[in-house]
């Protein structure tokens, strides 16, 4: 499920970029950013380009997807968590990201989206991360 090399992960990305395009009919992938397991982050909409994954918090949300799975198929890596924290001080430093932004798991806006226990654990690392359990009443205005 996870991919580790560079070949490998361009391939997943093609492949999820194929599906939202093909499947689903989208113009594009439906994420902003995708961080994969080999230490490099791909480009999906960018900063500019609203996402298209969470009905409801679009236009207010920057999507980042980790390539893989993370309920069965394995915890995320230490540097896909590294490469997570460099994108958001650089998306605050450029004013791409509010100040005081937050962060959320995708089942917490929408529980038909899993996001996977081992990814919502290492996210528990980062101070922006709303746990949704401690503040259900902090959940983002939505459009």
């Amino acid at each position: 499920m996870h991919c580790s090399f560079q070949a490998a992960c361009r391939l997943r990305v093609r492949l999820i970029q194929e599906f939202h395009m093909d499947g689903k009919n989208y113009d594009d992938i439906t994420y902003n950013f995708l961080i994969g397991g080999d230490g490099h982050i791909y480009e999906g909409r960018n900063w500019h380009k609203i996402g298209a994954t969470i009905p409801g918090y679009n236009s207010r949300s920057i999507t980042v997807a980790f390539v893989g799975e993370y309920n069965y198929g394995g915890k995320p890596t230490k540097k896909q968590i590294e490469l997570l924290k460099y994108l958001l001080h650089f998306g605050a430093k450029e004013r791409h990201l509010k100040e005081g932004y937050r962060i959320y798991a995708s089942e917490q806006l929408d529980p038909t989206v899993g996001t996977g226990k081992w990814l919502i654990e290492a996210l528990h690392s980062l101070p922006q991360f709303v746990d949704k359990e401690q503040n259900k009443d902090q959940q983002p205005d939505h459009e």
